[in-house]
């Protein structure tokens, strides 16, 4: 008493399991007069007191409570035919069998469900566990038999899309194997065993068997680096495949330790040589362009195949390698005065924002400060052009300003870079540029005055 009624389905299975008594045994049951009966004294003061007690049991002080009334069954569990283990086994052992020769599997999987159910009823879980592994890793085998027969016959694409096939092919079968042992893997989860769960098992099986032996792991990780290679020379490549196999590697927990460090190095050394070949060749305001264009594609493109642990590491990577390694080399020494002189506003501003993602401003301010006292030199120093020097250094701090705002928007250490370097460029030439300055202001003081004087 007290506990929840079990389901309709097993009072029913509980109520047929009951033995049925012999006619002959059964007694008559007694006659009862259920008419109405003019006067019973006696059973109306025994209803009476009943109901008394009853309420007293309810509610009243210092009454006993009634006992609750238990019956408990003393029928014996089901116990399992001798052949039930090996029968039921053998239909599971085929059907298994049968979806990984990708035939019709002769039973429904209400069936099958349901054997397993009754193997895990009876106590035979760890037993079915075993024997399901020990399938699984024959069959495991025999595909890797049929693979590494077939890996010297076929080139680098060939052999990742026989493995992916294998792959796919082991994923779709285990969520159907997964399907029909449900119950011994929720079973296993409960327990909270040291068992791994179904889908756990088979995972391991096929990384110990498959995917770690030495030469099938060697040609995967050279396909795949050969494939994204491709990808980045722009040739035709299937990113699906490349994608598929390096989720693989994150299902199977060998992504971070057997993949990811090979391909942070293949692309460091792939952009290693574009970079040191490229500004050979280009421009500045080319290579940055390109450098942009590099960023975008490998963060949405390459980064698609990855975990997403591993875009971080794989733009710092190209951050190292294309801007900072060739950020005083190139990127200043060779073409940020020219930016400058031309006024390139939109080359200078993409300058800017790569030298900030990889924290390499003060480089930049360096040379920004240098340059403004060498060209602001140049202005002052020039003696025939003392008649207009004040008006092209106005010029000249007008742009200055102008790349300030629009390029370097309008950071704190660049203006005072500005400053500092304005003021150097100016006292270069000693006495000779504040003379100027005062014959340009007494100048338009007096055109001033002889434009307010009336005719």
């Amino acid at each position: 008493a007290g506990a929840a009624a079990p389901p309709p389905k097993k009072i029913a299975a509980l109520v047929a399991s009951f033995p049925q008594a012999s006619p002959s045994s059964t007694p008559t049951p007694p006659q009862v007069d259920h008419s109405p009966s003019p006067a019973r004294p006696k059973q109306a003061a025994m209803a009476t007191n009943l109901r008394a007690s009853l309420r007293g049991s309810n509610g009243g002080v210092g009454q006993k409570q009634v006992k609750k009334l238990v019956i408990k069954s003393t029928l014996e569990a089901p116990k399992a035919p001798e052949d039930f283990f090996q029968h039921t086994w053998q239909k599971l052992q085929e059907a298994v069998q049968s979806i990984h020769e990708l035939k019709p599997v002769n039973y429904s999987l209400e069936e099958l469900y349901g054997g397993v159910e009754g193997l895990c009823t009876h106590n035979y879980s760890l037993q079915v566990y075993d024997n399901l592994e020990a399938q699984l890793r024959t069959h495991l085998m025999s595909v890797l038999a049929e693979l590494q027969e077939s890996t010297s016959s076929r080139d680098d694409l060939g052999f990742l899309n026989a493995f992916n096939a294998v792959w796919k092919a082991h994923c779709e079968q285990m969520q159907l194997i997964r399907s029909i042992f449900l119950t011994l893997d929720r079973q296993i989860a409960a327990e909270a065993s040291a068992t791994k769960p179904i889908w756990e098992m088979s995972m391991s099986l096929f990384r110990t068997l498959i995917a770690e032996v030495d030469i099938i792991a060697r040609r995967t990780k050279r396909g795949l680096l050969t494939a994204i290679e491709s990808d980045r020379n722009d040739e035709v490549v299937d990113r699906s495949l490349i994608k598929s196999l390096c989720r693989m590697f994150i299902s199977l927990g060998i992504y971070h330790d057997v993949f990811e460090p090979l391909f942070l190095q293949a692309t460091e050394a792939y952009y290693a040589n574009e970079s040191s070949r490229l500004t050979q060749e280009m421009p500045l305001a080319q290579y940055l362009i390109h450098i942009e264009r590099r960023f975008a594609f490998e963060e949405h493109t390459i980064g698609l195949y990855l975990a997403s642990s591993s875009v971080p590491k794989l733009l710092k990577t190209l951050y190292d390698i294309c801007i900072s390694r060739q950020l005083a080399s190139f990127i200043i020494s060779k073409g940020l005065d020219e930016l400058l002189d031309q006024d390139k506003h939109e080359d200078l501003k993409r300058v800017f924002a790569i030298v900030s993602l990889v924290d390499s401003q003060k480089p930049l301010r360096m040379a920004w400060n240098q340059y403004i006292k060498r060209r602001g030199s140049e202005l002052v120093n020039d003696r025939s052009k003392d008649k207009t020097m004040i008006e092209e250094l106005l010029t000249f701090r007008a742009r200055l300003d102008s790349i300030l705002t629009t390029c370097f928007a309008h950071n704190p250490d660049f203006l005072y870079s500005l400053k500092e370097g304005f003021e150097g460029a100016v006292n270069s030439r000693i006495n000779t540029p504040s003379e100027m300055l005062a014959k340009f202001v007494d100048r338009h003081l007096q055109a001033g005055n002889r434009a307010a004087t009336p005719d």
